[in-house]
C-alpha cells in the first residue's frame, strides 16, 4: 500500500506466511527471528536469477571492476592466475544460508522494575530505512548513499524524500548505512550490559512514546547509538522521568535532533505504525500539513517553528555538530585525570600535560558538543576533550554543512531532582564497551558485504570501568562483571553531597561590553569539576574553561556571545557587572554563589580591573 504524497510504502497487506506469539514468561530483549527461504536457487545466472557473488551479495554487478563484452552476472572463469575464481580467498565466514533475513522486535516488561531501562532506536532504523523506495534522507542507492545524487541538484525543485515511515516493512540493514542499524551500536552495548550481569529490561521508542509512566519503575534509562528521531512525547516523558529522578544515560550521539510524529498505519488504522517527519528544517516555510505541530528540529529557532526552539542539548547534555562516517578518537588530557569517574582506570595516573587516546571510532559515526547557547543544564562537567579538525559542520537548523572544527567532551549534570545526566555525545560509545559490532560503512571497504565482526582494537577497559562507576553512582551495580573482564572492579557509590567554595581570583574590563573573569576552587570530598559565571547576579550562568590551576570565563570575545540570552548584556561599564561564581564537583554538587572580594568589585567600578593578586 503506497501514500504518494510522502512516499509512504506499508506491507501491512502481505499474506502472513508465520507467525509467533511472544509467551508470557518471555525474557525483555531485543530479538530478532531468522526468516530462511526454502524454494530452490535458480538454474540461470541472470539479473534476477542465480547469483555467483559469496553470500549472494545483492551488489550484483561491479560496474568499477567489469570486463567489458563479457556478462556480468556469470562468474569468472577458472584459470592460472585468476586467484579467486580458481578457489583462493573463499570467503571463510561464509554464512550458512545466504538468503536467511532478520526480524528485529523488542520484548518488553510492562511490569519490570529492573535497574536499567534500555531504549532502543528504532524510529532511527525506519527514518533510514529504503525498503520500498526512498528514506526520509531520499533517493535509496545501493549500497551506502543516500546522497548526493548523481544528477546535479535543482534547488527549485530539490529531489523527493519521505515524509512517513512505516513499519510494516522489512529492515534493510546489510546494503544500506548499517551505522544507522541495531548491530551498529545498540548490539554491543546489549552485549556489554547483558554480559556484566546488570539488571536490565527493554522497550522501543514507540514504548517511550505512549508508556512514559514505566520509566519511572527503574533506577536509570539508557539511550544508545544513533537515536535520532523522537517525537515531542517521547522527549517530554524522558524529560519527566528525569525530573522524578530517574538516571539518564545518553550512549548516543545526533541524539534527539528530528521531531517526529505518530500516525495509525494506512492498512489497518493500528496506532503508532507510521512515523512522520517532514523535516521542515530543511524548508523555507511549514510544509507538515498540522499546523500546530513540528517535524522538524527541536533546535529550528525560525518564526515557522510553532513551538519555538528546543535544543537537545537542555536534556542531554550536548548538540549534534559533527556530521557523518566520523571515526575520530576520544581524547582524555591529564587534566581530567582526577575525576571520580575516571578512578581504577589508567587515565587517573596520567601525569599533567599528557592525555589518554583511544582507538579511533569511539569518537563517531556523528558526534555533539557542549555549546553554551542558553539552555546548557546548569552545573553541568565536562569529562574529556577531544579537539578535531576538518569535520562536516553544521551551520544551519539542520540543511547545511561546511568544513568546521569541533570540540567534543563527554558531559556530566545532576538535576534538581537529583538525578544524574550522561552524555556520550557519540554514536559509537558503545564500541569502547564491546568489540562485536557492524562497522562504519562508508567509503566501505569492501562494497559487496557488510558483517559484524570482533573489533580487534575493541573494547577499551579504561572506558568499560568508566561505565562501571558511573552506573555505581546511579546505585545501579553489575553481578557478572568478570565475564566481561578480569581486569574490571565494582566501584562504589559516591557520598559527596556538597558543593565546591570558588574565589574569584580577577574581573578584568578589556573593553566596553567585554570582560574576562578568573576564578578558583577547592572541594572538600571530591574535586572541583567545573565553575559557572555570571554577570548578572544569577540570572544566567556560563561555564569556565580550565586555565592552569584556575577556571576563565570571557564574554563580548565571541560572535554568539548576547546571541542567546539578552539578560547577558550591561551598560558596558565596569560599576554595571553583577560577577558571581560558584564550583561543580565531581559528584555534580553545585557550591554556593560567591560575589567578587570587595577590593576587586572596588576596583572594577573604579578602573575597570580588578585583581586580588
Amino acid at each position: 500500500m503506497v501514500e504518494p504524497e510522502a512516499h509512504l510504502v506499508d506491507c501491512g497487506n502481505w499474506h502472513v506466511s508465520a507467525s509467533w506469539r511472544v509467551p508470557p514468561d518471555a525474557t525483555s530483549g531485543l530479538y530478532f527471528a531468522r526468516a530462511v527461504r526454502e524454494d530452490p536457487l535458480p538454474e540461470e545466472y541472470s539479473e534476477k536469477g542465480r547469483n555467483w557473488r559469496a553470500d549472494l551479495s545483492q551488489k550484483r554487478v561491479d560496474r568499477l571492476h567489469a570486463r567489458p563484452g563479457a556478462n556480468p552476472y556469470l562468474p569468472p572463469e577458472k584459470a592460472a592466475h585468476a586467484y579467486g575464481a580458481s578457489g583462493h580467498g573463499r570467503l571463510m565466514n561464509a554464512v550458512s544460508n545466504p538468503r536467511a533475513s532478520h526480524i528485529w522486535f523488542v520484548v518488553r516488561d510492562d511490569e519490570s522494575t529492573s535497574d536499567l531501562l534500555f531504549q532502543t532506536s528504532d524510529p532511527t532504523w525506519q527514518a533510514y530505512n529504503g525498503y520500498g523506495g526512498l528514506t526520509t534522507y531520499g533517493s535509496f542507492r545501493f549500497p551506502f548513499t543516500h546522497g548526493p545524487y548523481p544528477e546535479p541538484m535543482d534547488i527549485h525543485k530539490p529531489q523527493p524524500r519521505a515524509f512517513k515511515a512505516s513499519y510494516n516493512r522489512p529492515i534493510t540493514t546489510r546494503d544500506y548505512r548499517n551505522v544507522n542499524m541495531p548491530l551498529h551500536a545498540e548490539y554491543p552495548a546489549i552485549r556489554f550490559l547483558e554480559a556484566a550481569g546488570y539488571d536490565v529490561t527493554y522497550a522501543s521508542g514507540i514504548d517511550t512514546s505512549r508508556f512514559g509512566q514505566n520509566l519511572l519503575k527503574h533506577k536509570a534509562f539508557l539511550s544508545v547509538g544513533h537515536d535520532e528521531y523522537v517525537s515531542l512525547e517521547q522527549r517530554r516523558n524522558v524529560e519527566m522521568a528525569r525530573d522524578e529522578g530517574v538516571h539518564l544515560l545518553f550512549w548516543s550521539g545526533n541524539e534527539f535532533y528530528w521531531s517526529i510524529r505518530w500516525e495509525n498505519s494506512t492498512y489497518n488504522n493500528q496506532p503508532y505504525r507510521t512515523m512522520v517527519c517532514y523535516k521542515e528544517s530543511q524548508s523555507e516555510v511549514k510544509i507538515d500539513p498540522l499546523e500546530d505541530t513540528w517535524t522538524g528540529t527541536f533546535r529550528d529557532a525560525r518564526p515557522i517553528n510553532p513551538r519555538g526552539p528546543m535544543p537537545e542539548n537542555a536534556l542531554t547534555g550536548t548538540v549534534f555538530t559533527a556530521n557523518a562516517q566520523r571515526v575520530d578518537s576520544l581524547i582524555v588530557p591529564g587534566e581530567y585525570r582526577d575525576l571520580r569517574f575516571w578512578r581504577h582506570t589508567e587515565i587517573s595516573k596520567l601525569s599533567p600535560g599528557s592525555r589518554y587516546v583511544t582507538f579511533r571510532g569511539v569518537l563517531g559515526h556523528e558526534w555533539d558538543q557542549d555549546l553554551d547557547n542558553g539552555f546548557r543544564p546548569q552545573g553541568l562537567i565536562r569529562m574529556s576533550e577531544s579537539h578535531i579538525n576538518n569535520v562536516q559542520y553544521i551551520q544551519d537548523h539542520g540543511s547545511v554543512f561546511d568544513s568546521g572544527s569541533g570540540v567534543h567532551h563527554l558531559t556530566l549534570y545532576r538535576a534538581p531532582s537529583g538525578a544524574l545526566v550522561f552524555g556520550a555525545g557519540t554514536v559509537q560509545w558503545s564500541w569502547a564497551l564491546d568489540g562485536h559490532h557492524d562497522i562504519n560503512d562508508a567509503p566501505r571497504a569492501n562494497p559487496y558485504n557488510v558483517r559484524v565482526e570482533m573489533d580487534t582494537v575493541g573494547p577499551d577497559p579504561n572506558i568499560q570501568q568508566a561505565a562501571i562507576n558511573l552506573f555505581a553512582d546511579m546505585d545501579v551495580f553489575p553481578t557478572t562483571l568478570r565475564n566481561v573482564g578480569e581486569y574490571l572492579v565494582t566501584a562504589n557509590a559516591t557520598t559527596d553531597d556538597k558543593g565546591p567554595m570558588v574565589t574569584i581570583v580577577s574581573v578584568n574590563l578589556i573593553a566596553p561590553s567585554y570582560v574576562v573573569v578568573e576564578a578558583s576552587g577547592t572541594d572538600e570530598h571530591g574535586v572541583v569539576a567545573g565553575v559557572e559565571i555570571s554577570l548578572n547576579g544569577g540570572s544566567t550562568w556560563h561555564p569556565c574553561s580550565r586555565n592552569g590551576p584556575n577556571w576563565r570565563y570571557s564574554y563580548g570575545d565571541k560572535e554568539w556571545d548576547g546571541l542567546y540570552d539578552s539578560k547577558d548584556a550591561w551598560d558596558g561599564s565596569g560599576c554595571g557587572l553583577q560577577v558571581l561564581a560558584r564550583g561543580i564537583d565531581d559528584s555534580c554538587n553545585i557550591g554556593e554563589p560567591v560575589e567578587p572580594p570587595k577590593a576587586i568589585a572596588a576596583t572594577l567600578c573604579a578602573t575597570g580591573s580588578g585583581s586580588s593578586a
